[in-house]
């Protein structure tokens, strides 16, 4: 069944196995670039919970890399992104507690995205 071992690879990240979610995912990104391309709506989804569960397991410095790619290429197809991810930023930052980390980790994708 398509799309289950995408459902099952977040289930184990959120119950606390986030290296083996990456591990899941990165398999799951590499079958669906090459049975979809990266432009099918799945592929983006699966490297966005990739990154986020590489994050998660420890390894922020891939984690940055594999969403900074995205964004990029987000970007180049969508136009508008940055003004987006800035406004989201400042939404998450009166929700979230300055230093929080994952308002961290946004930061730093966004300053390695160039400006348009």
């Amino acid at each position: 069944m398509e799309g289950a071992d995408f459902l099952l690879a977040i289930a184990v990240g959120d119950r606390g196995r986030p290296r083996e979610a990456a591990g899941i995912l990165a398999g799951i990104v590499r079958r669906r670039r090459a049975r979809w391309g990266p432009r099918h709506p799945e592929t983006p989804a699966s490297v966005h919970q990739w990154a986020f569960f590489t994050g998660e397991a420890g390894d922020t410095e891939s984690a940055v890399r594999q969403l900074t790619a995205l964004l990029e290429d987000r970007t180049r197809r969508h136009g508008r992104a940055r003004q987006e991810l800035d406004r989201i930023v400042e939404d998450a930052r009166r929700v979230l507690e300055p230093g929080h980390r994952h308002l961290a980790l946004a930061h730093r994708v966004i300053s390695r995205i160039r400006p348009r």
